[in-house]
């Protein structure tokens, strides 16, 4: 009885880190995912890029990495991964004004 009990409980504790380590960014005025964004870190040397769904996977990056978001038609971001996680996996950008 208690096997299959821990059983569950190992794969809800997999289920809760997995999410952890997915991040979606989305357009801070009309909240749709941004594709082709590009995560990096600030050594250059770890990189994630956003799905059509605007979902990133992040398990390649360190807990002490600070992160770029990065995208042509948005205003570049940068945050420590610890404020990442802790914002429910949601990263809002802001569109870039574009003077002519």
């Amino acid at each position: 009885m208690t096997k299959p009990l821990v059983i569950i409980l190992l794969l809800l504790l997999q289920g809760s880190i997995s999410y952890a380590q997915k991040v979606t960014v989305i357009d801070q005025t009309d909240l749709q995912p941004i594709e082709d964004v590009l995560i990096i870190n600030l050594d250059n040397t770890k990189t994630s890029l956003t799905t059509l769904f605007g979902i990133a996977d992040l398990t390649t990056f360190d807990n002490d990495d600070t992160i770029i978001f990065q995208h042509p038609s948005y205003e570049k971001l940068i945050l420590p991964l610890k404020d990442v996680t802790s914002s429910r996996g949601v990263i809002r950008l802001k569109e870039r004004t574009i003077h002519l």
